[in-house]
């Protein structure tokens, strides 16, 4: 489809969400820009990008949205974290949504990966609350260095922790 109408048929505004359903982003609770089903070397961090910049200008910085509290959700965080001028955004978004009423939640399966990017680190500094599900074992060391776990805490994330089981 990306052939015959370039990338327009994701950037043109046109959604059905169904009859009676509204449609107007402003309105909606809850909206979710799907992006899993493209290509991950090149397009999709282009798209991420995109979609970001248009939630932080229209959504988080728009004075008719100042008093309601928003929640900007970022799913696999790593896949982006190698892009600097998103990795930059990132870190402006989680440093400044607080004074917009707004704040960011993000999860990774690769913590560590973010923890070792420099330009992350904003982003670490202004995440207040950490929960782990199960973590790889080669990220062990860094893990307890970081947030000092106790023996007990690292068994339960380290070795193979029930479904939905974390610190």
């Amino acid at each position: 489809p990306f052939l015959r109408d370039g990338s327009k048929p994701l950037f043109d505004g046109q959604s059905h969400f169904g009859r009676g359903v509204e449609t107007q982003l402003n309105e909606s609770r809850v909206v979710n820009f799907n992006i899993s089903h493209l290509e991950e070397g090149f397009l999709k961090p282009i798209a991420f990008h995109v979609i970001l910049n248009y939630i932080w200008e229209h959504w988080i910085k728009s004075p008719e949205h100042a008093i309601k509290r928003k929640v900007l959700y970022v799913d696999e965080m790593w896949q982006f974290i190698d892009y600097e001028q998103t990795v930059n955004f990132l870190e402006k978004v989680a440093r400044r949504s607080r004074k917009r009423n707004a704040g960011m939640c993000w999860a990774s399966q690769d913590f560590v990966r973010i923890l070792e990017n420099v330009k992350a680190r904003g982003i670490l500094q202004s995440t207040f609350s950490y929960f782990f599900l199960e973590q790889n074992k080669i990220d062990k060391k860094k893990i307890q260095e970081n947030f000092n776990l106790t023996a007990g805490e690292l068994d339960i994330i380290l070795n193979n922790p029930g479904k939905g089981e974390g610190i």
